[in-house]
């Protein structure tokens, strides 16, 4: 068969690919400047009061439309190197048996492993209905997979793709609706903290006066608890942009936080009126709680046990995850969106999950979870509630040099000659009594540790196999699969590809 008729199309898509992105680029162009006229006109042809209610609309229009452009934007561009790189590390983590795993990159060196395990005559549909596959297209969409990903032979990346209807089409699987309800309520709450004078002398219903609404309400505190809860979001929702972890459930719990802390704000108004408190405090408060929420459930918290203090006693936080390295108020949200509130659901989740949905980087994820599975079983010397995490027991080890699950594992396994005294006064470090009168305390962590999943999965991924060769591993007399115990389940961690 003759290939001009393939050349011809290939240039063809090529073609009509180049001519829809110059159509782009004119119209944004022509769009820019549009706004640019629209900007300078009123300063020049209108009066004040109306340049000044202009100025208050464009604000509302723009600060509430943002966070839905982000989305767009998103859809816009987002690659399809990230399926890519889920897929490695899915590999580097031995989630599975190699030949349950989805189609590797075929320039990987997990590729000649995988290709030897499937079946050569394996369907295009099987390759395809692979349950990671599916686990990411859910997330991301059918547009974020690459075909060729989807197929047991075909690899070639490089062929034309259509892109136009690819946003229209990746909306509709995303289900864009808790995209434009939020948009609908962050102008609602512009329009009240801006009020633009034609707004706010409209009267829809004449003279009628509804229950006082205006003198019930707490309105200054709310327009400020609102401020803070657009500022909160509107930084949560850039920080998914760059981490390309910008889907539409981040919308809905930007909802939640807004309807929360307008709550919030008005149970707490009686509460500070009735302490004698300056007003100009309660704002500052209310924009406050736009950021920290659970902090507005502790002030009612505490003026109800006030009151019932005896009927139920407080309940102090444990294991929090701010006491882990690195974590802080945007982690914890997204954490909280995930269903993951302390150390013990973060060292429990599903990996796979995890990082698919999280879209933190790999490498910081897998150190917050091997931090938790050793500090939910030692103190902080505080009962578990020290922010800081300097004292207790995680001090005395990270004089070790141990700070996370695996450091102490791979402290008992060190082989050089210096290691006896090491080991002596590491099975005694914890101990509050001589070691011949009670078992080694870090002995029993050791034992633990070596029983739990995810830390398998962490340590794999620690041994970084793919980052030597087989030549490197056999002159040094060290196997990759080594070191780490058996695969849970009894089976024998599978052997690392060659490269």
């Amino acid at each position: 068969m003759s290939l001009l008729p393939l050349r011809h199309r290939a240039k063809s898509d090529h073609d009509s690919g180049r001519f829809w992105q110059a159509l782009g680029r004119t119209l944004k162009l022509t769009l820019l400047l549009l706004l640019i006229l629209a900007a300078l006109l009123p300063t020049t042809l209108l009066d004040r009061p109306t340049q000044v209610f202009l100025l208050k609309i464009f604000l509302v229009l723009f600060l509430s439309v943002l966070p839905g452009w982000l989305y767009l934007q998103f859809i816009a561009i987002k690659g399809t190197g990230l399926y890519d790189e889920y897929v490695l590390n899915l590999y580097r983590l031995k989630i599975d048996d190699v030949a349950n795993l989805p189609k590797p990159p075929p320039s990987s060196r997990y590729w000649p492993k995988w290709d030897g395990e499937v079946r050569q005559d394996a369907a295009d549909e099987l390759v395809a209905r692979n349950i990671y596959l599916k686990k990411f297209e859910a997330v991301y969409g059918r547009s974020a997979i690459p075909e060729s990903r989807r197929k047991r032979h075909d690899d070639d990346d490089c062929r034309p793709v259509e892109r136009r209807g690819r946003i229209v089409e990746q909306i509709q699987a995303d289900a864009f609706s808790p995209v434009l309800v939020t948009t609908i309520l962050l102008c609602i709450g512009w329009l009240v903290v801006v009020q633009p004078d034609l707004y706010r002398g409209l009267r829809p219903l004449g003279d009628l006066v509804l229950s006082g609404f205006r003198q019930q309400m707490p309105l200054d505190p709310l327009r400020y608890g609102f401020i803070g809860s657009y500022v909160f979001i509107l930084q949560g929702l850039v920080r998914r942009y760059f981490q390309a972890d910008l889907k539409t459930h981040a919308y809905v719990s930007a909802m939640a936080r807004v309807i929360l802390v307008a709550a919030l704000v008005t149970a707490i108004h009686p509460l500070w009126s009735m302490w004698g408190l300056a007003a100009n405090t309660e704002l500052a408060f209310a924009f406050f709680l736009g950021f920290f929420p659970e902090l507005g459930l502790r002030v009612i918290q505490q003026a109800l046990l006030g009151v019932l203090r005896r009927a139920r006693p407080a309940r102090e936080e444990r294991y929090p995850l701010r006491q882990l390295d690195g974590i802080n108020i945007w982690t914890q949200a997204r954490f909280l969106e995930e269903g993951i509130e302390d150390m013990q659901n973060l060292s429990t989740a599903n990996l796979v999950d995890l990082m698919l949905h999280t879209r933190m980087p790999i490498n910081r994820l897998l150190d917050w979870i091997d931090q938790a599975f050793l500090y939910v079983r030692v103190n902080d010397g505080n009962g578990n509630r020290d922010d800081t995490g300097d004292g207790g027991d995680r001090a005395k080890l990270r004089r070790y040099g141990i700070r996370t699950a695996t450091d102490l594992l791979d402290a008992f396994e060190a082989r050089s000659r210096f290691d006896r005294d090491f080991t002596q006064g590491l099975l005694r470090l914890l101990n509050t009594q001589p070691a011949d009168s009670q078992p080694s305390v870090t002995e029993g962590l050791r034992r633990t540790l070596d029983s739990e999943v995810n830390l398998w999965h962490v340590r794999q991924w620690k041994q970084r196999p793919w980052l030597t060769s087989p030549r490197d591993d056999a002159s040094h007399g060290r196997d990759i699969s080594a070191g780490a115990g058996p695969q849970p389940g009894g089976q024998q961690p599978p052997e690392e590809p060659a490269a």
